[in-house]
């Protein structure tokens, strides 16, 4: 037996019960068909937990103390070792100037001041000079700055310089003027002896001056 379709624009029976409040009655769809079921609501909680990566069963435990550290965020770089200086590691002292070569400095200034002295001015800038090679060597070996001994070996190579000047003329005039020492030492001799005057030791004077030189003394 076929069913006849109803007319949904058939006006509403009154003798059919009334529609629920707040709402109206639903009409069966055309045909005789029912409305298929509203789909689910979409579910918006959170996903289920993702498994976790942790160690395989067969690898060997980690040794306490020695934890295994977190595995960096998805896009970012892993920190760079530092090149810092290492544990216990102090930066070196700058050098200081060593006492000998102070020492030879002071000795090689002393040294020049004495060296137009002749004959004694000699052994000073001979001291200083080793004096200077000595904390030059020191220096270079120990690394520290040699400024000052380099100048130290300067001054006393000078102080000996002049000293050997002024000790070798003085040493030529006066081997080439022994005879003219030795009367001015008989003058002073015989005028030690017999209570000369003055005058008297002038004439002896000028007696020498014109036998070995030549000069006559003016009146």
């Amino acid at each position: 037996m076929t069913e006849t379709p109803q007319d949904p624009y058939r006006p509403p029976d009154p003798a059919a019960p009334p529609p629920p409040p707040g709402g109206s009655a639903e009409l069966p769809p055309p045909g005789g068909y029912a409305a298929p079921p509203p789909p689910p609501a979409p579910d918006y909680s959170a996903p289920p937990a993702q498994p976790g990566y942790g160690v395989p069963a067969d690898q060997p435990p980690v040794q306490p103390g020695y934890a295994m550290p977190p595995p960096p965020p998805y896009g970012a770089q892993p920190a760079q070792p530092g090149y810092g200086a290492p544990a216990g590691y102090a930066p070196a002292a700058p050098a200081s100037t060593s006492g000998l070569t102070i020492v030879a400095l002071v000795v090689a200034v002393l040294a020049l001041v004495t060296s137009w002295i002749p004959f004694l001015g000699l052994p000073l800038p001979l001291i200083a000079l080793v004096l200077s090679i000595v904390a030059l060597v020191k220096d270079g070996k120990a690394g520290r700055g040699r400024g000052l001994s380099v100048a130290a070996l300067v001054v006393s190579a000078i102080a000996v310089l002049v000293a050997l000047v002024v000790t070798v003329v003085l040493g030529v005039l006066i081997a080439t003027n022994t005879d003219t020492i030795r009367s001015v030492a008989d003058c002073a001799q015989q005028a030690q002896q017999n209570n000369w005057t003055d005058a008297q030791l002038q004439d002896c004077l000028n007696q020498v001056a014109q036998d070995n030189f030549g000069i006559t003394p003016s009146p």
